[in-house]
Formats: structure tokens, C-alpha cells, sequence
């Protein structure tokens, strides 16, 4: 089932190849866009998917399993985070989409 008002489990329509991370070249790799998965996904849902990814995907969640299809059935792995780490990485992913949005808030203001 997906969240409520969630037409698709991604942003965009493609994963964004990328060929750089922290100055070292990285081949064919794929990043997901979480800019505003705070908005896109329901708390609890990011909640385990972060927490337990390798055992949503077995349990058969639907949005798990497209996820892992678009994104070239590589799997997000399990890092052993406790609730309190999930919750401050999201909480860190949630400030950092308000400040990209305010940043490009300000840029178009700056612009006109």
C-alpha cells in the first residue's frame, strides 16, 4: 500500500547516475533522491525502511520492492541503526530539504 497522496515511490522518473562522491570516482552507481522524502513517505514507513530495508523487502512491501527494482535491484542495506539513529538521520535529511528549499527560495527571489 502506498502513503497516502504518493502517486509513485520516486521523485523523479529516473535514478540519477552519478560519477563523483567526496572527490572519488564511482562507476555506474545510483543515488536516490531524498530531497523531501520527509513529504513523500509516511514517518513510520521511512522509519523501518531505514531501520530494516533487507527485511521489508522480504516481508514483500510493495513501495521496498519497487524501490529496489528502479534502482537496479541493488539492495540498501541494513546498517544496524537504532531507533534513535533513524530518527536523527531523517531528522538531518528533513533539515537539509528545508534548507535546499529555502536556499532556492532565495535564489529565485534574488533573481527577479
Amino acid at each position: 500500500m502506498r502513503p497516502s497522496g504518493s502517486a509513485s515511490p520516486f521523485h523523479g522518473s529516473e535514478p540519477e547516475p552519478i560519477t563523483q562522491i567526496t572527490g572519488r570516482r564511482v562507476e555506474n552507481e545510483v543515488i536516490p533522491d531524498l530531497l523531501d522524502i520527509g513529504a513523500r513517505r509516511e514517518r513510520a514507513w521511512l522509519s523501518r525502511y531505514v531501520a530494516e530495508p533487507d527485511r521489508m523487502l522480504a516481508d514483500g512491501d510493495a513501495i521496498a520492492n519497487e524501490l529496489f527494482a528502479h534502482y537496479r535491484n541493488v539492495r540498501m542495506p541494513n546498517l544496524g541503526l537504532s531507533g534513535d539513529d533513524v530518527a536523527a538521520l531523517l531528522a538531518h535529511i528533513d533539515a537539509e530539504s528545508r534548507a535546499v528549499s529555502e536556499r532556492a527560495r532565495k535564489s529565485r527571489a534574488f533573481a527577479r
